[in-house]
């Protein structure tokens, strides 16, 4: 994410949520250029060459505007165990923009594809989809019946006209 490099204190701030020092960061680094060779320069700290990462193809189809290509190349959370303050703001960029997207489109596939495969919980998305599916389709009527049952679980009214 800095291509340019960070230094230890950056670092440190980005991994860890209580104050760790840059000598930490020193021997963790340590640690892993052992395992992984010369992936990491240092001064400042950086990687050695580019990487693929399929966060960066997410990023990058939102930044072209190509919501389904974004939603194709996304594989769920990034590094959903991670706690590290860097990796949680990144991911919740990323599914924030994602989310925003999928909503903002008109589209049956896209807004289904996130509903099916990340928010089956997620009531505005699950409320899009039965608003732009055509009247009369069994996919309305799925989606309808699953809208309410949000809105039932979350103490909602059911009672909402899909336009």
């Amino acid at each position: 994410m800095h291509p340019l490099g960070v230094t230890g204190e950056q670092l440190a701030d980005s991994l860890y949520e209580d104050f760790t020092g840059p000598a930490a960061v020193r021997v963790e680094l340590t640690r892993l250029r052992r395992a992984v060779g010369g992936l990491v320069a240092s001064r400042p700290y950086r990687l050695a060459r580019p990487m693929i990462a399929d966060y960066q193809d997410v990023a990058a189809a939102l930044r072209r505007g190509d919501t389904a290509a974004a939603l194709a190349a996304y594989p769920g959370p990034l590094l959903p165990s991670s706690e590290a303050p860097a990796v949680v703001t990144q991911r919740r960029w990323l599914e924030t923009q994602l989310r925003s997207a999928v909503l903002a489109s008109a589209s049956p596939g896209l807004l289904s594809g996130w509903a099916e495969r990340f928010g089956f919980d997620d009531l505005e998305v699950w409320e899009r989809l039965t608003a732009v599916l055509p009247a009369g389709s069994p996919r309305r009527a799925s989606a309808a019946s699953h809208t309410r049952d949000l809105r039932a679980e979350y103490g909602l009214s059911a009672d909402v006209a899909f336009t």
